[in-house]
């Protein structure tokens, strides 16, 4: 937990960063966080993105693996499992729906 003592310590230092700033870098720290504001700072996701994001969750399924508790081999494997299959999938599909009639 934050002490009152370090609260006060980074409003202070972050009023001393701003005051050396110039006014070019404050227009543009204003801007963005203008811009953020307005329309979000993170973008949202597409249908590929969902589409990619149940795979996932289907593959740790198939393979008993919880992300959040996964040691980093068992994420690395259940990523790289996830966008080998996802993406062969999608390439197939593409293929299938794109071939030509005779």
């Amino acid at each position: 937990m934050i002490e009152l003592r370090e609260l006060k310590f980074y409003v202070w230092n972050a009023e001393r960063r701003r005051e050396n700033m110039t006014e070019e870098k404050k227009q543009y720290l204003s801007e963005m966080e203008a811009h953020g504001a307005e329309n979000g700072w993170v973008s949202p996701l597409t249908g590929e993105d969902k589409d990619y994001f149940a795979y996932f969750r289907s593959v740790c399924k198939r393979y008993s693996i919880t992300p959040s508790k996964a040691t980093r081999m068992e994420y690395d494997f259940v990523t790289r499992v996830t966008e080998s299959e996802f993406y062969l999938q999608r390439t197939e599909a593409m293929r299938v729906t794109v071939r030509p009639t005779r």
